[in-house]
């Protein structure tokens, strides 16, 4: 513990000011994210040995469920040998193609040895009844695992964690079992479907879930397609050893409850704005699907669009997955340029990946340049439907950027302290690169070669730009973090003491969650019922603000109105954080 303290510490690049003033909270005691942190520390582990041979079986047999990392580059594309019958938009695109080629075969090898390491960790830890992970937080306080095998990585490696400690399950927490099975599967959007209706989904299916649980190799055509195959795996087989002794089965998954678009949660609590709605922190007898909802408006767009792309759009399909993470990132001030880069990274790469594998033939949406174009032009209509449809976000966000903006623009740094007592500080600051001269050794060639390369350091002049970009992510992670910490502050008041957290997505034994679930909801209620999050942030920025001019004081955007959001109710919401 003490060397891992020693090379490790508390807090991810905190900046001198910040660690003096955490210094300053442990005079007055542990302070609460401390104390959530060492929770989570404290959270025994264990390996979970049938996922981690379902894993190994993929790789050997060289499978892909969805979302299962890429490990043997495709065919090297051929230069056709007659070029002279072919036109010179093919011949571009080809050299393009075999230049792609190259990018791919690196992932894929990046891939394997990632994929080699895992499994090496994964069966050194199954040597162990238990272990634990080591935390640490960043300068915004979000909780992030110290080792790179951790529980925030992909649906494989999430799937491999079991808690080391296990309880038997009543009724109720075999429900939140059936629940876990449904959203980790995400057959016919269950996901999004009712608690019942997902249990209801999870009985009429039984038949094929016990089959996952008692042979995952025989049934790999089914889990190997769900939302989250391993996941879905490891709930299967939980599932299928509850059915065999339902009094006696001591269940060791961890039950996820994860929090609807909780980045445009806590913009809609802040200014208790109405949109709060469509992010389920109202009361329904459904779950609202904000990214749906997006699609639909921008489907609706689309069709009465002149532009010929309009209709290549439509044909392949606006699904709630083309918007999601537009919708994600809309809040961390994710411009119509950045939500263009979502798009080619998100839908037009993977796309080009399957055309290079031969799993489509044509890309739809052409040349490497033409996907460019396209991803513009549906970024541009994604942008105008977000920021009509989230006005309380891009309301904040105006908000936060005119005081970064003004405090950078006195080359200081953004202090505020979020719900949970810590003191966040956003500092950005200009760097210069210094041009260096290295010698490499180039393996091919046996020799050593000369190289330069550009070495930034960061200098003490404030960056304007980024401190206007970055505030509305980092202020709303903050919050996001806060919410976190209070949640498992208040499961630890109420007997909960096993913690899967990541982000927005709070996980504990299937025989707590229940309780967990009206701690995570209290808890927001608390954080936001009679606080103005938005008010003490202004307050922080005025007091470090030497502008005394009350006309250019007067320019800084007054803190948004609230709307009629109530707050109180979000206790009677089941789909807040399901």
């Amino acid at each position: 513990h003490e060397l891992l303290s020693n090379i490790t510490p508390l807090v991810r690049k905190a900046s001198h000011e910040q660690r003096k003033a955490i210094m300053h909270d442990f005079t007055k005691g542990e302070p609460a994210y401390v104390t959530a942190l060492n929770a989570l520390q404290a959270t025994p582990l264990t390996v979970n040995r049938h996922v981690t041979e379902a894993i190994v079986w993929c790789y050997e047999n060289k499978l892909e469920p969805n979302d299962f990392p890429t490990m043997s580059p495709p065919d090297y594309p051929v230069y056709p040998q007659d070029p002279e019958n072919h036109d010179e938009g093919y011949l571009r695109q080809v050299i393009k193609d075999r230049k792609k080629w190259h990018e791919i075969k690196r992932e894929a090898q990046s891939n394997l040895v990632v994929m080699n390491e895992d499994i090496k960790t994964l069966r050194h830890l199954q040597d162990y009844d238990q272990f634990y992970l080591g935390w640490s937080l960043d300068y915004r306080q979000r909780f992030y695992p110290v080792s790179f095998y951790s529980m925030h990585r992909a649906d494989s490696i999430r799937a491999t964690f079991l808690f080391a400690k296990g309880k038997v399950l009543d009724k109720t927490a075999q429900g939140w079992l059936m629940i876990q099975i449904a959203n980790t599967c995400d057959f016919d959007k269950i996901s999004k479907a009712s608690l019942e209706d997902r249990i209801d989904w999870v009985l009429k299916n039984e038949e094929m879930i016990l089959a996952i649980g008692n042979d995952f190799r025989a049934t790999y055509n089914i889990w190997a397609k769900s939302d989250k195959p391993f996941q879905f795996l490891a709930a299967c087989r939980c599932y299928r050893d509850m059915v065999a002794d339902p009094e006696n089965y001591q269940c060791h998954l961890p039950i996820s409850l994860d929090g609807t678009s909780s980045g445009t949660q806590h913009y809609s609590l802040a200014s208790k704005h109405e949109d709060g709605a469509l992010v389920n922190l109202v009361p329904s007898d459904r779950c609202e699907d904000l990214y749906q909802v997006v699609a639909d408006a921008v489907i609706a767009r689309l069709m009465v669009e002149k532009d010929p792309m309009a209709q290549v759009w439509l044909k392949h399909g606006i699904t709630r997955k083309t918007v999601k993470r537009n919708c994600m990132c809309f809040g961390y001030n994710s411009l119509q340029r950045g939500m263009g880069d979502q798009i080619m990274d998100d839908l037009m790469a993977p796309l080009q990946k399957q055309k290079s594998y031969g799993k489509i033939e044509e890309h739809p949406f052409g040349t490497e340049l033409e996907q460019i174009y396209y991803a513009r032009f549906l970024a541009n209509i994604n942008y105008e439907v977000i920021s009509a449809t989230l006005s309380s976000v891009a309301t904040g966000m105006a908000f936060l950027q005119s005081y970064a903006d003004a405090l950078a623009r006195e080359g200081k740094s953004v202090r505020w302290t979020t719900p949970s007592g810590f003191p966040a500080v956003q500092k950005y600051t200009k760097s210069k690169a210094k041009r260096v001269k290295l010698f490499l050794y180039d393996r091919d060639a046996k020799m050593l070669k000369k190289t330069r390369i550009n070495v930034h350091e960061d200098t003490d002049v404030a960056d304007t730009r980024k401190a206007r970009s970055g505030i509305a992510a980092n202020w709303v992670h903050s919050l996001d973090a806060s919410h976190m910490t209070l949640s498992i502050l208040s499961g630890l008041d109420n007997g909960i003491t096993d913690f899967f957290m990541i982000h927005d997505s709070f996980g504990t034994l299937g025989a707590d969650t229940w309780q967990f679930y009206h701690c995570i909801r209290a808890t927001l209620v608390d954080m936001y019922d009679d606080n103005c999050y938005y008010s003490s942030f202004a307050d922080d920025c005025l007091e470090r603000l030497a502008e005394t001019d009350p006309e250019k004081l007067s320019k800084l955007a007054t803190v948004p109105p609230k709307g009629n959001l109530d707050v109180s109710a979000v206790k009677d919401s089941e789909y807040c954080f399901s």
